[in-house]
């Protein structure tokens, strides 16, 4: 027993040596762990490195960027001091280009003739209301009547050049003028009775009129477009908004005092609110000429305007542009030089 136990003894001890013997594998295992460990902290040591190598690049990048951004900052900079450097032009200046308009005798008789025609259109509702309700006694055929006034527009469109490339605008709207004037004398002076007879030769003066304020409102407004190149041929500046603002203003300032006239001057001539149509034939009658007295008004006005105070005729509109072109054509080529000296 005991020499087995020794035998036993020595197998354990031997099964231990072996076992030491085997667990060599084992340290081997631990040094593995360790070179394992050792491997992680280089592969790690390495990412570090990559890392720190990535760092540098996108320290770089940012630089770069940062680089990039000061490059425009400067180039915005540089545009905004060219944008200063502008601040030292005129500056507007309302007043000035008020006095501008008052001048420009173009831009003025344009819109006197509009103003002019307001005022007596817009005068000459109240009289002509009652006039049909209590002097001819035919309130319905006012609206066609009314119509009338666009014959002459339709009449001229299709012919509106050749007018005026052959008589100039400022002649044929003048002439137009007279031909409005000549309507509402007729209006004032015939026997324009209360019957149907009274009636056609109302009527015929106002065709006569719409024939002759045909023309004015086919080039109205090309008008004002003559006065804009008339201000900067005449005082070297354009104020084109500041004209327009003052010509639509005048234009709404007849809209409204024109029917307040036409009232006052109704009610000063017996006209009474409370009796509507049923007004007396002496007032009824005061109507028929406070409405010819009125569109006489509107067609003088517009005559002056026209052929008095508007300048720009045929020869002098011709001249304007050709010395507004050769302006700008000079314009054009000291730009270029510019460009040219700069590239």
């Amino acid at each position: 027993l005991g020499g087995s136990r020794s035998l036993n003894t020595l197998e354990g001890e031997s099964h231990g040596g072996l076992a030491v013997a085997q667990n060599l594998h084992r340290s081997v295992v631990t040094n593995s762990a360790l070179g394992d460990q050792v491997g992680h902290s280089n592969l790690a040591a390495l990412g570090e490195e990559l890392h720190e190598t990535s760092d540098v690049d996108d320290l770089e990048l940012d630089l770069e960027r940062v680089l990039e951004a000061t490059e425009l900052r400067q180039a915005h900079v540089q545009r905004h001091t060219q944008v200063t450097l502008k601040e030292d032009a005129p500056k507007f200046n309302p007043l000035k280009a008020t006095g501008h308009f008052l001048r420009n005798r173009a831009a003025v008789g344009a819109t006197l003739a509009p103003v002019g025609l307001f005022i007596g259109m817009y005068g000459a509702q109240t009289a002509l209301q009652i006039m049909f309700q209590s002097y001819f006694k035919n309130a319905r055929i006012s609206g066609i009547i009314g119509m009338l006034s666009y014959v002459g527009l339709f009449l001229f469109i299709p012919f509106v050049g050749k007018i005026v490339s052959k008589f100039g605008k400022k002649e044929a709207i003048t002439v137009g003028a007279c031909v409005s004037v000549l309507a509402y004398i007729l209006m004032f002076i015939l026997p324009i009775t209360p019957d149907g007879k009274g009636l056609a030769l109302f009527v015929v003066c106002q065709l006569l009129n719409a024939i002759g304020g045909g023309i004015g409102q086919c080039v109205s407004w090309s008008l004002m477009a003559d006065a804009m190149d008339y201000e900067e041929w005449k005082f070297g500046t354009r104020n084109e908004g500041t004209t327009y603002a003052l010509h639509s203003f005048f234009r709404k300032l007849a809209q409204g005092i024109g029917p307040s006239l036409g009232l006052m001057a109704a009610t000063w001539l017996g006209y009474n609110a409370a009796l509507g149509a049923n007004q007396t034939i002496e007032v009824a009658t005061n109507m028929r000429y406070l409405t010819a007295g009125a569109y006489l008004l509107s067609a003088v006005l517009q005559l002056i305007a026209y052929g008095v105070i508007y300048n720009l005729d045929k020869k002098t509109l011709a001249q304007m542009e050709k010395d507004l072109g050769k302006r700008r054509d000079d314009a054009k080529a000291d730009l270029s030089k510019i460009i040219g000296g700069e590239d």
